[in-house]
């Protein structure tokens, strides 16, 4: 296999508690150094990240999830996005709207995968929410679950082909905290 391109999504609404984990993990993995794929930090920014997400073999959103699917809070899920079976009722709980700003990662893969912009495979590594309540930080549940992420994410990145990307953990664990007590 060559050369695989990948990149690392991190989705949420930091103004909503636990939504902005994993926005707020990919700006961690930035700071740390993480090497080996890209990063995008896509916030809210819903539809408007389409023309940063083509182009890729691989994309891995980090976002939450609905209990449906994982359980308690703090729990971790991976899980294939299929494009050809959106908005099939099994994406159900990770389909937050169709309004611009509030758009599920399978939605984004869905509508790259039928413009033809993208023909690899994609992934959630996702986290159960605690809160989700404006104005409040991400709990100290959904912190706790950032050594299961990463371990998550290590695994499908290296099932994936990817061998050569590294990150450290202490410091993620670290910058996560201090940028989640800013707001």
């Amino acid at each position: 296999m060559g050369l695989v391109r990948a990149l690392v999504v991190g989705v949420g609404n930091r103004m909503y508690g636990d939504d902005g984990y994993g926005d707020l993990l990919v700006e961690a993995l930035e700071r740390c150094g993480a090497r080996g794929f890209e990063t995008f930090r896509g916030s809210h920014l819903g539809l408007g990240m389409l023309g940063f997400l083509e182009g890729y073999d691989v994309l891995v959103f980090i976002d939450v999830v609905d209990p449906s699917l994982g359980g308690d809070p703090g729990n971790v899920v991976t899980m294939e996005i299929d494009p050809t079976r959106v908005p099939a009722e099994e994406y159900g709980p990770i389909v937050r709207g169709t309004d611009s700003h509030r758009v599920s990662p399978a939605h984004l893969v869905a509508l790259l995968y039928s413009s033809g912009l993208f023909r690899g495979k994609a992934y959630l590594v996702g986290v159960v929410p605690g809160t989700l309540e404006f104005g409040r930080p991400v709990s100290e549940t959904v912190l706790k679950a950032t050594p299961k992420v990463l371990k998550s994410l290590e695994s499908l990145l290296k099932s994936l082909g990817l061998e050569n990307f590294y990150w450290d953990s202490e410091c993620l664990v670290k910058t996560i905290r201090e940028l989640s007590s800013r707001g």
